[in-house]
């Protein structure tokens, strides 16, 4: 029988979380455009939240691009550390398209922020089946540091092993990876 443990004790990586969502890309030029650029960027304007804002209130969106909007913004405001707001962005996204993969991995970030691991990891096994890309890569990031914190050592190790088999460059998921020892007994 193997055993998990960790070389160091188990650190959250909760700087990865705000990356560990994912951004929607939306249709026209104005400022939801400009809300979906800022969520990709690593350094984002410090204007965009309310470029997210003023798209949200005064685009003419579709449906899908309303969603998306709110899921961008919620990206933003997760790197913003403000979970809350982000977690009631990603229940306006659902509420519009209820299967938004990107909507559940942001909502399970923002779960994690304010340490409601198992919800999020609930969340995530629901999502993580129909999931592929960065929705799938970031989801299950999201859902080892859920598992982690709730005591799931094996499966945390099992999801950061799986990242790094989809995705060999997923270096935050590499780091996590290096604090395990795995040993058989």
């Amino acid at each position: 029988m193997s055993r998990i443990s960790h070389f160091a004790a188990a650190v959250l990586a909760t700087a990865y979380i705000a990356d560990a969502s994912a951004a929607v890309s939306v249709v026209g030029a104005g400022p939801e455009k400009a809300c979906y650029e800022a969520s990709k960027s690593r350094h984002p304007a410090r204007r965009a939240i309310s470029d997210c804002t003023m798209a949200l209130e005064q685009s003419p969106l579709s449906s899908e691009d309303r969603a998306a909007t709110f899921v961008n913004r919620s990206v933003l405001l997760l790197r913003a550390e403000k979970s809350r707001a982000a977690l009631h962005d990603t229940d306006s996204a659902l509420a519009i398209i209820p299967d938004m993969p990107a909507a559940s991995v942001n909502r399970a970030a923002a779960l994690i922020r304010l340490e409601r691991y198992a919800e999020a990891r609930e969340m995530l096994d629901r999502v993580l089946p129909n999931a592929d890309g960065i929705n799938l890569t970031r989801g299950l990031f999201n859902r080892a540091v859920a598992a982690e914190a709730l005591g799931d050592t094996r499966a945390a190790y099992a999801d950061y092993t799986r990242i790094l088999q989809l995705d060999p460059e997923f270096e935050d998921a590499r780091l996590e990876l290096a604090r395990f020892q795995v040993s058989t007994n």
